[in-house]
């Protein structure tokens, strides 16, 4: 389908779902010329997939009060009362709307733009010790995530692996989940030093970075759903190349959302 194709559907009254089309296509969508649900819909797929700003997909959920209940409507409402809650700077009624919107988003995948939009407000606020670490969490899962590991003073230090990461220090805190035992030596010591397979050493050895940084993050997307050891391998790849941000990020997420495939 091309865009053109489309177009001329649309022109003769057979528009097609834009859900059923290649993520490109889902820009179409976000016309205010289409309908709020269609928005609705493509802004999530858009947003999960960082194709436009998380502040584009959270302005499409405040446009207008739910039209129904179940599904996008439920991520609708609880999106509406936190924006309320944070509006209000009271951190009672942030700390009450906070568990609703972030599981509501677990939904859709939708996390880590929650956090890229609102960790920095949380952050601010004095939270009650349950919502300030889940606000402590929603931090680490942003680009702030140094600040957050500092911050949250109240909260007790039940986090040691997670706020070592974010802060690049020496990883040396005793682990029990198979991805975080994996990941814990590539952080364990300077960049650098954890060893790397063969097919990745060859290729930073003759200066193929490209190549070798899109073979580590093909390792990490497949040892998500079943291989932590390779998890490990792409993150000391990304680490060893100086990608030292994303490597953080891509832990953190690993291990805060538990994705698995």
């Amino acid at each position: 389908l091309s865009p053109l194709t489309l177009r001329l559907y649309e022109a003769i009254g057979e528009a097609i779902p834009g859900n059923t089309l290649p993520l490109a296509f889902a820009h179409s969508e976000l016309s205010v010329a289409t309908g709020w649900r269609a928005r609705l819909d493509a802004a999530e797929r858009l947003a999960r997939m960082g194709a436009i700003t998380p502040g584009q997909a959270f302005a499409i959920y405040t446009e207008r009060m739910p039209a129904a209940s179940g599904g996008v409507w439920v991520r609708v409402d609880a999106v509406q009362r936190f924006e309320t809650a944070m509006a209000s700077g009271d951190p009672v009624a942030v700390g009450a709307a906070l568990p609703r919107v972030f599981d509501a988003l677990q939904d859709v995948e939708l996390e880590v733009p929650f956090a890229e939009h609102y960790a920095q407000g949380l952050m601010r606020l004095p939270l009650a010790p349950d919502p300030a670490r889940l606000a402590l969490q929603v931090g680490l899962l942003s680009p702030g995530y140094e600040d957050a590991a500092r911050g949250f003073a109240q909260i007790p230090d039940d986090l040691p692996f997670l706020r070592a990461i974010a802060q690049g220090r020496s990883v040396s805190v005793p682990v029990s989940e198979s991805m975080a035992r994996a990941i814990a030596p590539v952080f364990a010591e300077a960049a650098g030093r954890y060893p790397l397979p063969s097919a990745l050493g060859e290729l930073v050895a003759k200066g193929a970075m490209a190549e070798a940084v899109l073979m580590a993050l093909a390792r990490i997307a497949d040892g998500s759903a079943s291989d932590p050891r390779r998890v490990a391998e792409g993150l000391a790849l990304l680490r060893r190349v100086g990608l030292e941000d994303l490597a953080r990020r891509t832990a953190l997420q690993l291990l805060i959302l538990e994705r698995r495939g």
